[in-house]
């Protein structure tokens, strides 16, 4: 006898890698809101409220938290100097007359300033806070997470195997079941001809397992196989038998 090995069928594996294309873009979309998109939109939307060109986006000083900014507004209150606060904080600032603005990812530290001294300084929160930077980034994470699980259930789905030879059945890494020790191949549930449930004895008990089609690319194949060599009824056919023998007697009688 040949040997009869499949893996498992196309419908499966693009059910399974459909999801996770799916959480891999929300996953993108969200860490890209996170770390770039929404800083990078605050930073637009403060140069459209100066009224700069279009050309004079800032450069985002992303380790200029909220925090940060205030407990610099903290170390450098009024009439302190201009120049060590700007020694403290790296990056460009925006100038915009009296006005200098170092630029975090969720907001500007800004400052007033006259002759070279802070007049005025605060934290101003940009159009995205640092909170919903922080929920798109830890949305993003709990998708990769998601999608990891994802990965591993396609990885098992791809590496689904099941072999017919002149040792028996077996499926995947398991032990082979002899074609001796098989006793009955039925439908898992009457009417549904996708599942097939196969009985077979080990010593004294009788266990069984479960043939899917949705599972198995080759399962007309390896039932078919199953039923010749271990000398099986198709579970197909006993429901043709059952059916001619239940039918109205003249349904039986050929009436040319």
């Amino acid at each position: 006898m040949s040997t009869i090995e499949s893996g498992t069928t196309r419908e499966r594996v693009i059910r399974t890698t459909v999801p996770l294309l799916f959480v891999v873009a929300a996953a993108s979309v969200f860490l890209y809101d996170g770390f770039v998109g929404y800083p990078l939109d605050n930073a637009t939307k403060f140069v459209e409220s100066l009224g700069l060109s279009d050309g004079a986006d800032p450069v985002v000083n992303p380790e200029l938290t909220a925090d940060r900014g205030q407990a610099l507004a903290a170390r450098f209150p009024n009439g302190a100097a201009l120049d060590e606060l700007k020694g403290e904080v790296a990056g460009t600032p925006v100038e915009h007359g009296r006005d200098t603005y170092f630029v975090g990812p969720g907001g500007q530290l800004h400052v007033r300033h006259v002759a070279g001294r802070i007049e005025q300084i605060g934290w101003v929160d940009g159009t995205h806070s640092e909170t919903d930077i922080t929920l798109q980034r830890w949305l993003g994470y709990g998708l990769i997470v998601l999608g990891l699980g994802f990965v591993g259930q396609l990885i098992r789905v791809l590496r689904t195997r099941v072999c017919v030879s002149d040792s028996g059945l077996q499926i995947g890494g398991a032990a082979v079941i002899p074609f001796e020790s098989m006793k009955m191949l039925r439908y898992r549930e009457p009417g549904l001809t996708g599942e097939m449930a196969l009985e077979y004895a080990t010593g004294e008990r009788t266990n069984v397992v479960v043939l899917d089609r949705y599972v198995i690319r080759h399962f007309d194949e390896i039932i078919t196989a199953i039923c010749e060599r271990a000398g099986l009824s198709h579970p197909a056919q006993a429901d043709d038998d059952v059916r001619l023998t239940d039918a109205p007697t003249e349904q039986l009688v050929d009436k040319g």
